[in-house]
């Protein structure tokens, strides 16, 4: 199928404003539309006769590090607001295919209502395989059990490690527990 010269794609924070000036669209998509702000989101919305807005407001919402930005709610995107305000607008998209069942079941109970449901089988039964686990010296070591893939998911608890959490400017970091994650990441290759 040749390509339709009259579809156009454009970010929200991309400044197309001179495409925008000069016509109008029939419909406009915004994907990930729970992470952008409402005005960013605005903006291209108005050269659009129809908008369908595309995202998920359980998940990230848009990164505001201004504290009177967010104050005024500008952390709040205009997905969320209208899904709250007109709930039967939404169109929930039930089928995923990013994880499989044991990883999925947590958030699907604690978020989604039990309304998740993996894609296929395939999905549902993937797990991670580790083509050097044979060759690695794991027997006494808590790398063993994260590694193991006899565990689809498996929690660390780094309760009683002395893992103090540092800040910096607006980042939160943990020293001892990225080292954890580096030694996992080695103990893989």
């Amino acid at each position: 199928m040749p390509w339709d010269q009259s579809v156009r794609f454009f970010t929200p924070l991309s400044d197309a404003s001179f495409i925008f000036n000069k016509q109008k669209f029939d419909y406009c998509i915004v994907d990930e539309a729970s992470q952008i702000t409402l005005p960013a989101c605005l903006g291209p919305l108005r050269y659009a006769d129809r908008f369908v807005l595309v995202g998920d407001h359980y998940q990230l919402p848009p990164l505001v590090r201004n504290v009177e930005a967010m104050n005024g709610g500008l952390d709040v995107s205009l997905f969320r607001k209208l899904s709250e305000e007109h709930p039967s607008a939404m169109a929930i998209l039930e089928h995923q295919y990013r994880m499989n069942e044991d990883i999925m079941l947590l958030s699907n109970i604690l978020v989604y209502d039990g309304l998740l449901k993996c894609g296929n089988d395939a999905v549902a039964k993937r797990s991670l395989r580790i083509p050097v686990r044979g060759q690695l010296a794991l027997e006494k070591t808590w790398v063993r059990d994260v590694l193991s893939e006899r565990y689809k998911v498996v929690f660390c608890d780094t309760d009683r490690v002395p893992a103090l959490e540092t800040k910096r400017g607006d980042r939160t970091t943990n020293e001892v527990e990225a080292s954890f994650i580096k030694q996992v990441g080695q103990s893989e290759t």
